[in-house]
């Protein structure tokens, strides 16, 4: 064989690879973190839940910013969020029936959220009446 035909084969094998890790990559960096109950606490978009998320339910008290119950299939977790961005008088959660609650605040420079939780029990998003000691919460989910 000679050099020029060995140099294109060597070639065609790097690139090959090459190729090949680059198709693999974006899955890889497209899986969750996390599954169930051990989502529970930790950030939706740091464990890369937010990405197949949708929201379930919404409610929006007078005055107020929408508060979102939002669901990953994937990661089998929810969480609250605020469908925009908001004062940081705008106080919300996310409660599991007969469980913890994840409070979160609004913020003026992105939508704010909660963190997770990956029970099985039914779960709900609230958020405080402005001037006020009373929630508005969606439905359980």
């Amino acid at each position: 064989m000679d050099f020029k035909r060995v140099l294109v084969m060597l070639a065609s094998m790097v690139l090959a690879v090459g190729v090949g890790l680059s198709v693999a990559a974006p899955s890889e960096a497209a899986a969750v973190r996390c599954k169930g109950s051990s989502c529970s606490n930790k950030d939706p978009n740091v464990m890369r839940c937010a990405k197949d998320a949708i929201t379930i339910q919404q409610t929006k008290p007078g005055g107020a910013i929408p508060v979102q119950l939002r669901w990953s299939k994937k990661c089998k977790a929810g969480w609250a969020r605020l469908s925009s961005k908001a004062g940081n008088w705008w106080t919300f959660r996310l409660e599991v029936k007969n469980g913890p609650f994840y409070t979160a605040v609004g913020s003026p420079n992105f939508r704010a959220y909660t963190r997770m939780s990956g029970s099985s029990k039914p779960m709900r998003a609230c958020i405080k009446q402005y001037a006020s000691s009373s929630w508005i919460c969606t439905r359980w989910f």
